[in-house]
């Protein structure tokens, strides 16, 4: 899933440099000027960290809640939100510290 992430966020600005047309004068054109031209501006900035930050910080953390849902740890465990003194669920751990819960009744004797 995270492979999926970083291609499918990698893969678009990629295609758009490809499909730019080329520049013939470009070598013939004089130096920018460092104090009007700016590479990096706070619109640049912004888009970067605010827009596509978050969107690839939620869809990392959409990908791991997904992976622990699919092991049968759900996101209450994580945040503490688990009450452990609940007497109708129990947790199971084996000798490599992998633990695993249980409703009263779903585990198989």
């Amino acid at each position: 899933l995270i492979l999926m992430v970083d291609l499918g966020t990698d893969m678009w600005p990629a295609i758009s440099m490809a499909h730019e047309g080329k520049e013939s004068n470009i070598m013939s054109r004089p130096p920018r000027n460092p104090k009007k031209d700016n590479l990096v501006t706070w619109k640049l900035i912004s888009f970067s960290y605010l827009q596509i930050g978050i969107i690839q910080a939620m869809a990392g953390f959409y990908s791991y809640m997904v992976v622990m849902l699919d092991n049968g740890l759900r996101p209450s465990y994580l945040f503490g939100l688990f009450d452990y003194s609940d007497d109708t669920q129990d947790m199971y751990c084996n000798s490599a510290n992998q633990c695993q819960f249980f409703d009263e009744g779903d585990r198989a004797s």
